[in-house]
């Protein structure tokens, strides 16, 4: 998990500190380490937490002309098929976060179509002054941004814009009563007014020197059903799509482990690491209460897979998990 912040108001003085303040209010999501990157039109920032490429994936990346520049927050199963599309490119590091800017300087928001994987993320055309902010198809990492007139800022956390100097938090009551309604928030407007979430398979870009701003979907699901599969192929291609997946979700350059509880679901997933991980045991924890949990089936299911398993419960007056 990491995070993503930007002012894209000129106007705004002090924008270095101000930016600076927001990154830090987000700390939590990256505390491996943080970029800054500021000139007379932007200041944008992110926390990172490293996945892929640590010695060499810091942020921001700037492309090999210089021209753009990358702020990213998520992690793209299928770089490495991408990348090989992109081999008139020279690439610096081999994460995932400069395969997204290669594709783009490629493809423009083409690009969006071809990632598998959960992201937002921030490019920066230094040369034309246009930013462009994307969200990935299901909207599993969050982005906000603030509208006062034009968009001013935005961040992975509502709370990095408290840090920004005269901005005062007012209740959105039409978000309010959405939520008390239907138990969420189904509008773009958040329950802050004048600040809004980027909607999933959403992309935003703002034009820094006309304050113009344009929101397109790049996506949208249709449910094709397969009426020519019977039962025997609807289970091979549906095992076949859990194997890949969850192989992909593996990728990684730090150890990767998977919650563990005694349902199917979990004990599936579990299952299949184990395989992609061979004789290497993969680690698999469980949490839970000491009067309510589910250890022993996932010990169940652990032990004849081999993985490194693990398990902390709490327990009356504990506050802490301190076993993991």
């Amino acid at each position: 998990m990491c995070g993503i912040t930007g002012i894209i108001d000129s106007r705004m003085e002090n924008r270095a500190e101000a930016i600076k303040r927001m990154t830090d209010a987000i700390t939590h999501r990256g505390p491996d380490d943080d970029g800054y990157f500021t000139d007379d039109y932007a200041a944008l920032g992110m926390r990172r937490l490293s996945i892929i490429d640590l010695a060499k994936g810091q942020q921001p990346i700037a492309s090999s002309d210089g021209r753009y520049l990358i702020f990213f927050n998520g992690e793209i199963y299928n770089y490495k098929e991408i990348k090989r599309e992109l081999s008139d490119y020279s690439f610096k590091t081999d994460s995932d976060t400069e395969v997204i800017l290669a594709g783009f300087m490629k493809w423009k928001e083409g690009v969006l179509g071809r990632l598998r994987g959960m992201f937002t993320f921030c490019i920066y055309d230094t040369q034309e002054k246009k930013i462009f902010l994307a969200r990935d198809f299901f909207g599993i990492k969050p982005l906000y941004y603030l509208k006062e007139g034009s968009i001013s800022a935005f961040s992975s956390e509502i709370k990095s814009f408290f840090q920004i100097p005269g901005f005062k938090p007012e209740v959105n009551d039409a978000a309010v009563y959405n939520y008390l309604s239907f138990q969420y928030n189904p509008l773009e407007e958040t329950f802050f007014k004048n600040v809004y979430k980027l909607s999933p398979a959403h992309f935003l870009s703002v034009d820094l020197e006309s304050g113009r701003s344009e929101l397109k979907r790049y996506w949208q699901f249709r449910f094709k059903p397969e009426e020519s599969l019977d039962e025997g192929k609807t289970k091979e291609k549906i095992l076949e799509t859990m194997k890949d997946s969850v192989a992909h979700h593996m990728i990684a350059d730090v150890p990767v482990g998977s919650f563990l509880s005694g349902g199917i679901d979990s004990s599936i997933i579990a299952t299949l690491m184990q395989k992609v991980r061979g004789e290497r045991k993969i680690k698999t924890f469980t949490v839970g209460f000491e009067s309510l949990s589910e250890g022993m089936e996932a010990k169940e299911t652990s032990e004849p897979l081999g993985t490194d398993h693990s398990g902390a419960f709490r327990r009356r007056g504990r506050r802490t998990f301190r076993r993991l």
